[in-house]
């Protein structure tokens, strides 16, 4: 497995206003730890969490600080990447020291493979309930992704994470029993007919209380 290559800078000054001066300048605050070691406060290139971020946490990183070479045998791993529930941007990144012989848990991104034949034939409707599983194994068998292939799918069946297809020496943690994909019968049109009827009918009403009373009709205790 190919190491994602980061150079960082150590830092002594924390708190929120370095760190917004920081991501201004183009940089991310974060810190290394693990293997006993002390947490180290450093700094990264916004561009390179960026790409860490589209990566996501299977990637074994050659971690560098101030240049000064890793120790043989040891790498890093993204633990956490704080990102602006609005914007997206990175605010922070953790990343974990590990031995390269020692097995790490990891989470690893769930994708499916193919088309479902119940959706492409019988309009069913395909749902992924897990996009993520965690698994346990070295820092150099860490696979990028975990494949479900859904082509035989029809209505009614549900794959489970037992069918997932595992390379060796991974372990996945998660209950072998919980679903992944389901595909399900297509909504009848009547169903969503009584639907829209009734959200029409909720509208209506929501309206009707909003209106004003006929002038006649108002009791205001006008003239008699």
């Amino acid at each position: 497995m190919d190491l994602f290559r980061v150079q960082a800078i150590s830092r002594t000054e924390g708190g929120k206003g370095v760190a917004r001066k920081l991501r201004r300048s183009g940089r991310v605050p974060g810190v290394a730890y693990g293997l006993h070691r002390e947490p180290q406060p450093i700094v990264v290139s916004d561009d390179v969490v960026r790409r860490l971020m589209r990566l996501g946490h299977a990637v074994l990183v050659d971690l560098t600080v101030d240049d000064q070479p890793r120790t043989e045998g040891v790498a890093a791993i993204v633990k956490a990447i704080d990102r602006h529930p609005v914007s997206w941007m990175p605010r922070s990144i953790d990343f974990q020291w590990v031995s390269l012989t020692e097995a790490v848990e990891v989470p690893v991104p769930v994708v499916t493979v193919g088309e479902a034949r119940g959706g492409e034939e019988d309009d069913g409707v395909v749902e992924q309930l897990a996009h993520e599983v965690t698994v346990k194994c070295l820092p150099t068998n860490m696979p990028e992704r975990l494949e479900v292939d859904i082509t035989q799918m029809t209505i009614g069946d549900t794959l489970h994470i037992r069918d997932l297809v595992v390379p060796e020496g991974v372990e996945v943690l998660n209950d072998p029993d919980d679903p992944i994909v389901t595909c399900g019968a297509p909504r009848v049109a009547e169903e969503v007919a009584e639907e829209e009827a009734e959200v029409g009918e909720e509208v209506a009403g929501e309206l009707a209380e909003g209106e004003e009373a006929p002038e006649g009709e108002r009791g205001d205790g006008g003239e008699g």
